[in-house]
């Protein structure tokens, strides 16, 4: 392929910003199933091989040697040593399917289920919310204290984790009485634990672990036993969108973020651990830095702290779908006025690395994923057409190479 004045060198990428007779020196204008090479010259887009032959597939998430694959209905692990695939549970057969791997498990949401999958088995991420729905009346015959005792129950799975426990019961005591519970039968699977506090106490001591509905009498509160600590904690819901941060599981669904406790991907804070914004949530990444892209784009920190605080990186949003984690360790997006790549070394600044140069056409969504191919990485995003022909068709595929800004 030759330019005009006989050269073959394009290493300042396309260019569609520029008039057609006047493009700059080193850009091209378009180019179809090829790749900018770093020394400016373009080589033939890599080819792809079949592994696996689906029906319905709308998504795929990697760990390690594993992939699992969203293929209608069913839940496809395959194997990439050894080439073979197998069902490995029932999804839903529509809808989201997202994930991110977290100290070598991979979690993941479907349309109405949180999952996670340790590279052999698919288990709930998450346990049963504790639920105040159990029954206590005060009664006389034993040795409590006067005054107010609050009690909460929480429940244990079949992996020993604990999950939340609901807002406290109280209820109010006379000198010498006692507290008679009635516990439901827990969630399948999962055992039932009892806490209570001392009269007028805060904190609410483990009574006992129950497997089965139980009627537990409380003549004495034991107050030298494991402390409540998940209180007002939930289990994960479906999300869009999910990012690790450090310690920290960052899920975002409508214009809502919600963060786990550090180290417990399983519970979430809905006190500490919750944003909203003016728009729902289009991207997450996680750099040394947190990014939350809405209705513009934002840069957090403090996220593992109390003292979360953020500010705005740039005044309009991505778009939907086309933020991705680059192998340095930087992340991408595509907005309306081209790509932006982060620099975590800058304080949270990002670079609009193409705004002078390339400018997508409206899109309304897209996919994007980087290559590794003949030494040169590329990021690589595939644009919806906002309006106009087929709603279905996507757009010529931008191609940026992953510079440094």
């Amino acid at each position: 392929m030759l330019k005009p004045d006989g050269s073959t060198s394009w290493p300042k990428g396309a260019n569609n910003v520029a008039p057609r007779d006047r493009l700059p020196d080193g850009f091209f204008r378009v180019a179809t199933n090829v790749d900018p090479m770093p020394a400016g010259t373009l080589s033939l887009r890599a080819g792809y091989e079949k592994v696996y032959n689906g029906t319905d597939v709308r998504g795929v998430l990697a760990l390690g040697d594993k992939v699992l694959i969203a293929d209608g209905t069913s839940l496809v692990e395959y194997n990439a040593v050894t080439n073979s695939s197998r069902v490995v549970r029932t999804i839903a057969g529509a809808g989201r399917f997202v994930g991110e791997v977290m100290d070598e498990v991979l979690y993941f949401c479907t349309e109405n289920e949180c999952l996670e999958y340790d590279g052999t088995t698919v288990r709930p991420w998450g346990v049963p919310d504790g639920s105040n729905s159990f029954g206590v009346t005060a009664g006389t015959g034993g040795g409590l204290q006067a005054g107010h005792y609050q009690m909460a129950v929480t429940y244990t799975d079949a992996w020993g984790r604990e999950g939340g426990a609901a807002k406290p019961k109280i209820i109010t005591v006379a000198q010498g009485g006692s507290l008679a519970i009635q516990l439901p039968a827990p969630p399948a699977g999962c055992s039932t634990n009892l806490y209570v506090g001392t009269a007028y106490g805060a904190t609410m001591y483990l009574q006992n672990n129950y497997g089965t509905a139980a009627a537990v009498t409380l003549t004495l509160v034991s107050d030298n036993t494991a402390r409540c600590t998940t209180e007002l904690l939930r289990r994960p819901t479906p999300c869009d969108y999910m990012v690790q941060f450090n310690g920290v599981m960052v899920t975002a669904n409508g214009p809502y973020v919600q963060m786990t406790r550090p180290m417990q991907p399983h519970l979430v804070d809905t006190v500490r651990g919750m944003l909203q914004y003016g728009a729902p949530v289009n991207g997450l990444l996680a750099t040394d830095y947190l990014y939350v892209c809405a209705d513009q784009c934002y840069v957090l920190t403090g996220v593992e702290t109390d003292g979360i605080r953020q500010q705005v990186v740039l005044s309009y949003p991505a778009i939907t779908g086309t933020a991705i984690m680059l192998p340095d360790g930087r992340g991408a997006w595509m907005t309306h006025k081209g790509q932006v790549f982060t620099a975590s070394d800058r304080d949270g600044y990002v670079a609009e690395v193409t705004k002078d140069s390339f400018v997508p056409p409206p899109a309304s969504a897209g996919s994007v994923g980087v290559i590794d191919h003949n030494g040169n990485q590329l990021v690589v995003t595939s644009l919806k057409n906002k309006a106009g022909g087929n709603p279905l068709a996507a757009s010529d595929f931008y191609i940026g190479e992953i510079i440094n800004p």
